[in-house]
């Protein structure tokens, strides 16, 4: 049985096709003028730059460059762990799964109206990366801040996060005692400095059972009146959480109005009005 299951995995690596650069980078345009007023004067639109095809082609090259026998080992050894773990603690045993929200100089324009407001004052700039993962994103946004916190519900990505020197703990909530070893690393014992200039929320609102729970932990952590959420999420909306082995999901105990709406501007549009409205 266990030969007959080799030869099927082996049969559909080499039947793989070698996976190749686009001749150009792909752009997703957006319908603007099918956005509200006010979401079409706030709205941005960022490019392929080089920092973004740069990772895509490191990821192509890494994929073609692994060979058959390293492929077959990744691909068992996460078949097997995925009896035991979710697949993002899988992803952080064996350091896969790295992803790719945005580069530094598209984190730059679009905190730039925060960043601005750093050199007008002595205190140092925090940020916040909740589910942070293995910190590929944080590391992009890393250089615009003094100091760099995560929170991930993962054991093993919180110690990927350690490893590349973030100041990490395992949570799914944001509140005083859960984030009180952050503080404490920082050596933040004033309440007034309890604040982060930007808590990032990064593909998690999709994966998490309190969505909205979530938000109003986070806009008690923001600063006032300065502070600020930097969110990505991917529409159509689609939620499940992680619940134990990589095959077992459960549905979040908090539903957003934008689930499973396919037009990407009515979504957004519903994800603006309806969510941040109620957070």
């Amino acid at each position: 049985e266990m030969k007959s299951w080799s030869r099927i995995a082996v049969n559909e690596l080499n039947n793989v096709p070698e996976i190749s650069l686009p001749g150009e980078p792909e752009d997703y345009e957006v319908d603007v003028d099918s956005l509200d007023e006010d979401l079409r004067e706030k709205f941005i639109q960022l490019r392929c730059d080089e920092e973004t095809f740069e990772f895509i082609e490191r990821t192509v090259q890494l994929a073609n460059n692994e060979g058959i026998c390293l492929s077959s080992l990744w691909f068992w050894t996460t078949h097997c762990l995925r009896y035991f773990c979710s697949i993002t603690d899988v992803n952080g045993i064996i350091d896969r799964g790295q992803m790719f929200v945005f580069s530094t100089k598209q984190a730059k324009i679009l905190l730039n109206p925060t960043l601005s407001t750093f050199n007008s004052t002595s205190t140092p700039s925090k940020l916040l990366d909740v589910g942070a993962g293995c910190g590929e994103v944080t590391s992009r946004l890393a250089p615009f801040f003094t100091h760099v916190c995560c929170t991930d519900v993962s054991v093993p990505m919180v110690r990927r996060l350690a490893q590349k020197g973030f100041t990490a703990t395992c949570t799914d909530q944001l509140t005083s005692e859960t984030l009180a070893p952050l503080f404490h690393q920082l050596n933040i014992t004033q309440e007034d400095d309890k604040y982060f200039d930007v808590i990032s929320l990064l593909n998690v609102l999709d994966r998490c059972s309190h969505p909205l729970r979530l938000l109003g932990q986070i806009k008690k952590f923001l600063r006032p009146k300065t502070g600020r959420l930097l969110l990505a999420v991917v529409l159509p909306f689609c939620s499940f959480v992680e619940d134990g082995p990589a095959w077992s999901q459960k549905v979040p105990n908090e539903e957003l109005t934008c689930e499973g709406i396919a037009d990407w501007e009515e979504a957004v549009q519903v994800l603006v009005r309806d969510t941040f409205g109620a957070a």
